[in-house]
């Protein structure tokens, strides 16, 4: 009986000893990752693109670490917690960019509007040259801000100048017409 319980607790101690080595390796490989998503976490990322891709390998990262398999619970909740901080500093990182983009974004959107409003104002003015030079350099200016997240608010105020620059130029043909037609009419009745 002592020898068949020796061998029993023997087998036992060796299990947990393999178990043991088997979660001091799963604890390396989840470690590994986690290191691996904070230096992941500290590159510079410049575009929304670079950001999806960043967010899709950090997804498969932590799908890896959870696929490693399970390990002792205290062991466990040390790892997780690793985990988690260097998430949040990916996530944290992810979110800087985005609200910076987004105040970029809102800023275009209301230097289009203030372009919009200049150009409203001078749709009429009937000194047409220099009026003319300030709705080309306003034109300008609107491509040189580029595109905008806020589409529909964007497409709105692009239609609103857009008819205002069409007023001001249907306005000048309609009274370059009348100019030439006098002149035309003068030519005729001089000769």
């Amino acid at each position: 009986f002592q020898n068949i319980t020796k061998q029993l607790n023997k087998k036992r101690n060796d299990y947990f000893l393999l178990v043991k080595k088997e979660n001091k390796e799963k604890l390396i490989k989840k470690n590994k990752i986690t290191k691996e998503i904070l230096i992941f976490s500290k590159e510079k990322r410049d575009s929304h693109v670079k950001w999806e891709e960043a967010n899709n390998k950090c997804n498969e990262l932590v799908n890896k670490w959870k696929k490693i398999g399970y390990i002792s619970s205290s062991e466990n909740k040390i790892a997780w917690k690793k985990m988690r901080e260097s998430l949040n500093i990916f996530y944290k990182e992810r979110k800087k960019f985005y609200t910076k983009r987004r105040q970029l974004h809102k800023d275009i959107l209301e230097k289009q509007r203030k372009i919009c409003e200049e150009t409203q104002k001078i749709k009429n003015n009937t000194s047409w040259k220099e009026t003319e030079k300030k709705i080309i350099s306003l034109q300008k200016k609107w491509k040189s801000l580029g595109y905008t997240l806020f589409r529909k608010e964007s497409n709105e105020i692009w239609e609103n100048f857009r008819k205002a620059c069409n007023t001001f130029f249907e306005n000048k043909k309609k009274y370059s017409s009348k100019i030439k037609k006098k002149v035309k009419n003068n030519l005729e009745e001089k000769k």
